[in-house]
């Protein structure tokens, strides 16, 4: 019996696409890392829903 392979990057496209999601890439400076580091850190949130406030934040600052 033949084994599956599986391409684990393809799967989670796919996985991701079926829940609404797209994974996307940041650098930060230092600076900036520092800060999301201490944000994650003081709020206990996870760092996707960091993320998500600061950006809900923006959001409702620029109405």
């Amino acid at each position: 019996m033949q084994e599956k392979h599986y391409n684990r990057t393809a799967y989670n496209v796919k996985s991701r696409e079926k829940l609404g999601k797209k994974a996307v890439n940041f650098t930060f400076d230092a600076e900036t890392l520092a800060l999301f580091n201490r944000l994650v850190e003081q709020t206990g949130q996870n760092k996707i829903d960091v993320i998500k406030s600061a950006l809900a934040c923006y959001a409702k600052e620029l109405g």
